[in-house]
């Protein structure tokens, strides 16, 4: 699949410190992070998921509430994830907040006055001048016998070699800021949603699937056949619908609160960054409860590394949902790149 490319430019504007107090304050609320942040790393605990969403979110906020929300610590480090809990990746996260950690404690260092400024360099030596040449006497020529005044003798002036341009003397010394770590991702910085003809392939699948689950009904002479009844069971019929559009498709699960510890089933297009979710209607789960339930699921899809689009599939053969244009509308959003697609059949 062909995916869509955009270019995202934004001038940068540093923060400035007004006070070492200021400093502080932005030091206590990243220390206050390494803690929790280490605790990722812990075996036996069943809410490392939800912490490790929990974490993302608080070191975005830390870093807009520090540094600005213009300034490149928090533009390049907005998709900040922790990718798994593993030792890997939280050690890498701890190495992150550290950078900042040790950048504002100089940063209060040289604010408070006790960071001793960077000596001046010695001024370059003056060039010397090479002394003019020593203009050599003309020869004089021997008489000749009086047949034709000679011409006259035109003298050659010296030639003086060029002044040498004295070089500007050099810069003084920039002190370097430790630069943040960017968050890890397996996008590069100028990916952006999954391309069109990807999400058209979705939502022609979700116009057509109740077409299909009605075909599956008709089996020659009766036999055996797949009845959509219940979520698994749309969630099988997109599963065989998606193989025919895309090269590769993973079936993986993931237990969401509201589900009371049920397996909750979803698909990822991993070339085309999208994971789609596949929804059915019942009694007790019209427009309401899936408002409320995408709310819940968006936060964990997000921080998927292979989510750039959630496409979220709503199956509503008895047409529960009153007004599926509007809910459409309302439920599909996009925020800081990513994409939320809901997409209700048959309306």
């Amino acid at each position: 699949m062909t995916r869509a490319k955009a270019s995202d430019t934004q001038s940068f504007k540093e923060k400035i410190f007004a006070s070492p107090d200021e400093v502080a304050r932005g030091l206590e609320q990243l220390r206050a992070l390494i803690k929790p942040v280490d605790e990722l790393k812990r075996e036996g605990n069943p809410y490392k998921d939800a912490e490790r969403s929990k974490l993302e979110f608080q070191v975005k906020d830390a870093l807009r509430d520090i540094f600005g929300e213009d300034s490149p610590e928090y533009q390049q480090n907005k998709n900040f994830r922790i990718k798994s809990t593993t030792k890997a990746e939280v050690t890498h996260a701890l190495e992150f907040l550290e950078s900042l950690i040790a950048y504002l404690d100089d940063k209060k260092l040289e604010l408070e006055g006790k960071k001793p400024k960077a000596a001046a360099p010695p001024p370059p030596p003056a060039p010397v001048a090479p002394p003019p040449p020593i203009a050599q006497p003309a020869a004089v020529a021997p008489p000749q016998r009086p047949v034709a005044p000679p011409p006259p003798v035109t003298p050659v002036a010296p030639v003086i070699p060029p002044r040498p341009v004295v070089a500007p003397p050099p810069p003084p010394p920039v002190v370097q800021k430790v630069a943040a770590p960017p968050a890890r991702s397996t996008a590069s910085a100028g990916s952006t949603v999954a391309s069109a003809d990807a999400v058209g392939l979705l939502r022609k699948i979700g116009n057509r699937f109740h077409a299909v689950a009605r075909q599956l009904r008709l089996r020659h002479e009766g036999r055996p056949t797949l009845e959509v009844e219940d979520e698994y069971d749309a969630q099988d019929v997109v599963h065989a619908l998606l193989c025919l559009e895309f090269d590769e498709i993973r079936r993986e699960t993931w237990q969401p609160g509201y589900a009371g510890g049920t397996a909750h089933t979803y698909f990822v297009a991993p070339r085309d960054r999208i994971v789609i979710e596949v929804k059915k209607t019942r009694q007790g789960l019209g427009a309401r409860e899936i408002t409320g339930q995408l709310e819940h699921d968006t936060l964990y899809y997000w921080t998927h590394p292979d989510c750039q689009t959630l496409f979220c599939f709503v199956y509503d053969p008895e047409a529960r949902v009153g007004d599926p244009y509007g809910l459409e509308k309302t439920l599909t959003k996009q925020v800081d790149g990513q994409r939320v697609e809901v997409f209700i059949s048959p309306k």
